[in-house]
């Protein structure tokens, strides 16, 4: 049996509401600016108090997974 991994379209970044109202991010997640991996998974968001957080973060993942960044702001 094979298994796909799943694929990742992109990183999405962006206050919490944006997500929210964007990509349908779950409300339950905290934080004043959020991070999720958008693509074909389940995946989970994570939330950061500040800006600066957030976007290191998004940049973290977007080069792990090699894809862009999309901004919500």
């Amino acid at each position: 049996m094979t298994t796909q991994n799943p694929t990742i379209d992109c990183i999405a970044i962006g206050p919490r509401a944006a997500l929210i109202a964007e990509v349908s991010t779950p409300e339950f997640y905290e934080g004043r600016y959020l991070v999720q991996i958008i693509g074909d998974g389940q995946w989970d968001a994570e939330g950061f108090s500040t800006k600066r957080e957030a976007l290191a973060a998004a940049k973290h993942l977007a080069a792990v997974y090699g894809v862009r960044v999309s901004n919500f702001f």
